[in-house]
């Protein structure tokens, strides 16, 4: 009979102990835990689940996965945004940039699709894993009644390890609640990591294709300019020869107007010798009119070459003032250029620099909540050993 006593009461001790393991467990699927009933949290305030902040979370195996490869990604992108260096150039063109716009319009349809994607099956993800903890709660839900039920009519002092259970399992469904909450919070982090990652490399493209771009621009204006130059030289010396051609004329007319002058003088003495020297004076002014009509001749030719100087002059003039304006307006045109594209440069960076600094905060208050829930874990766990041991 005391043999039977004795077996019946070690089934008893074997009940309660697996009746509180069960209270106690973890859960592997989504890391949670059982609450504590609510006189438990007021005699010891360590285990209240006010102290559990929304950022605890465990993962399995292949979110976790997901993770590390997101922290990667992301201390990649920090060390990649330290490293680059974003070129200002000097000189820009509108098709160009119109090229790079188009290059940055195809680059974004595409991530959005494997974004969608991804969005699409992390969700279904957490819709299997949430069934799955379910019907595992459910079903340790109906053995732990059962079992509850049986050792309740053996045994009247397990009223107390049931209202435990009872308030453990309300404490776990809360903390599976605030740990839902927590990993959709992680999946939106990563969603803005994933558009952060994509604008950064449509941006560090467009840079490289300006970058490229913009040494044969400049190859382009110097061969320009080198033309220009070759042109400004033939109009100088066409210039000089001109020029050289007039300083001859002009020779020769001083020496017409010497001649004339002599002529002149000539005239005035055979005027005045007219009475002694008349049938000379006749000759002289046959010789005279001769010569008058040779100067009329030289004048008209004079006049004719002073025109067709001026026209020259007037005509180089004009070409060399158009090339000046022409090329005041593309001087003109190039820096407002030039100031557009480095205030859009300017404007990329500081957005950049704003973007890297909240992905930093970002990731260093996700580091320190991780690191603070898991020494609440552990602390929790310390403390579940202990009641264990002290029940057994």
């Amino acid at each position: 009979m005391a043999d039977g006593d004795n077996f019946q009461e070690q089934q008893q001790n074997r009940a309660q102990r697996r009746l509180l393991f069960d209270g106690f467990n973890f859960q592997a699927t989504n890391g949670g835990v059982n609450d504590a009933s609510t006189r438990h949290q007021l005699n010891n305030p360590r285990h209240s689940p006010d102290l559990i902040t929304d950022k605890m979370y465990t993962s399995p195996p292949e979110e976790k996965l997901q993770i590390n490869n997101a922290e990667q990604d992301l201390s990649r992108f920090a060390i990649s945004e330290n490293s680059n260096s974003f070129p200002q150039s000097q000189q820009s063109c509108i098709i160009q940039l119109q090229n790079a716009k188009n290059l940055l319009h195809s680059m974004s349809r595409t991530n959005t699709g494997l974004y969608q994607q991804q969005q699409q099956s992390t969700v279904a993800n957490i819709d299997n894993n949430n069934a799955e903890n379910q019907l595992r709660n459910n079903e340790d839900l109906s053995v732990t009644q059962r079992n509850g039920q049986i050792l309740m009519i053996d045994n009247p002092e397990l009223s107390y390890y049931k209202s435990a259970l009872e308030s453990e399992r309300a404490r776990r469904s809360h903390s599976e609640k605030l740990i839902e909450s927590q990993r959709l919070k992680l999946l939106e982090y990563e969603e803005n990591l994933l558009q952060i990652k994509s604008s950064d490399m449509k941006k560090t493209l467009c840079m490289q294709q300006l970058e490229q771009m913009i040494p044969n621009i400049v190859d382009e204006w110097k061969q320009k300019e080198l033309e220009y130059q070759k042109q400004l030289q033939q109009r100088d010396q066409r210039f000089t020869k001109v020029k050289h051609e007039k300083d001859q004329q002009f020779q020769e007319n001083q020496l017409l107007h010497t001649q004339l002058k002599d002529k002149s003088e000539q005239i005035q003495q055979m005027i005045k010798d007219r009475e002694r020297w008349k049938s000379e004076a006749d000759q002289k002014q046959k010789d005279l009119s001769h010569i008058q009509q040779k100067l009329h001749q030289q004048e008209t030719t004079n006049q004719q070459l002073k025109f067709e100087y001026e026209q020259v002059y007037l005509s180089i003039y004009l070409s060399i003032y158009a090339w000046l304006l022409f090329f005041c307006q593309m001087d003109d045109e190039l820096k407002r250029e030039i100031s557009k594209l480095q205030r859009t440069i300017e404007h990329n960076e500081q957005d950049l620099e704003e973007k890297r600094v909240k992905l930093e905060n970002v990731q260093k208050e996700s580091t320190r909540v991780l690191t603070e829930h898991q020494t609440k874990i552990k602390q929790i766990e310390l403390e579940l050993d202990e009641q264990r041991r002290d029940n057994v």
